[in-house]
């Protein structure tokens, strides 16, 4: 064989091995399988492999991300925040390689759980934190779609005090929260999100007339405002009175908060006797005994 055609097919052989990029599919399968040591271990496994600032980042928003998960698998609190801050060291050093979104959300989810462990002194520091995170995750990474986010956001929004001590905005938090609902990946199913809608909206208790005129002024709100996260501060009026939720036949304008509550638990528990093999591990049970809970409440 030609000695330049050989060098040149070694060239080429050198640089796919030098580029090729890191495939994350066993770990990301083991994670929406809920394996979450063993995705550790993939993940793990695979640092050594890592070479540019983009895989070495993407691995780490990954174990950031499995580490969030695995704190529900000890018991002590002691170790749940070993585990978790370890979730937030190697966050930051996803960053240190690149800055992205993902590692964003799961510092924030992190450092919720750390917060959430240590008290509500150390929460309420940490919130403002984890909200401009999350808000970095929308307004400069563009991400619309991410139910966890949500889901955090809406929690901080319901639970902080109001002004002029906090940033608490029950309004806020319904918004963020029916966002949660409306962007849960088909791989999963989180009782817990669709609770927390039910019970912001049960303890709003609006009626249907007063939702028609608040969503309108809800809807101005919303297309005036320029960021996108404060955009979604209005969120639950921004497609109008007319518009549907797939757990309900009535339209949002004909509906009570009451009455959508129960439409949102009675579809949660379907989905969660429908899927079982979506369900989370965060103590599911435990979830849906809550969920019944509530829908006895409301009827």
């Amino acid at each position: 064989m030609n000695k330049k055609i050989l060098s040149l097919i070694i060239l080429v052989f050198i640089s796919f091995t030098i580029f090729a990029n890191i495939d994350f599919t066993k770990a990301d399968e083991l994670y929406d399988l809920e394996e979450f040591e063993d995705c550790r271990d993939e993940l793990i496994s695979l640092e050594k492999e890592a070479k540019s600032n983009q895989e070495k980042s993407d691995l780490y928003w990954r174990l950031s991300r499995t580490y969030c998960y695995l704190g529900f698998t000890v018991e002590t609190n002691e170790e749940k925040l070993k585990i978790f801050n370890e979730g937030v060291r190697i966050a930051d050093l996803s960053l240190k390689y690149k800055q992205n979104g993902q590692a964003y959300l799961w510092k924030a989810t992190n450092e919720g759980r750390v917060g959430t462990i240590k008290g509500p002194l150390n929460s309420l520091v940490k919130a403002g934190k984890i909200k401009k995170y999350l808000f970095k995750l929308i307004d400069t990474f563009k991400v619309y779609d991410s139910s966890p986010a949500f889901y955090v956001l809406a929690e901080l929004y319901r639970q902080v005090p109001k002004k002029p001590f906090s940033f608490g905005n029950k309004e806020y938090a319904i918004s963020y929260s029916r966002l949660a609902v409306e962007t849960i990946s088909d791989k999963v199913i989180y009782p817990s999100t669709y609770y927390q809608l039910a019970k912001l909206l049960s303890d709003r208790n609006w009626s249907a007339s007063k939702r028609r005129s608040k969503f309108k002024k809800k809807q101005k709100y919303y297309n005036s405002s320029e960021k996108m996260h404060e955009k979604f501060f209005y969120y639950e009026g921004s497609k109008g009175i007319n518009e549907k939720k797939e757990y309900s036949q009535k339209s949002l304008g004909e509906l009570s908060d009451k009455e959508e509550a129960i439409d949102i638990l009675n579809y949660a528990i379907k989905m969660y006797n429908k899927y079982p093999e979506r369900r989370e591990k965060e103590d599911p049970k435990k979830m849906k005994e809550e969920i019944y809970s509530l829908l006895n409440e409301l009827t």
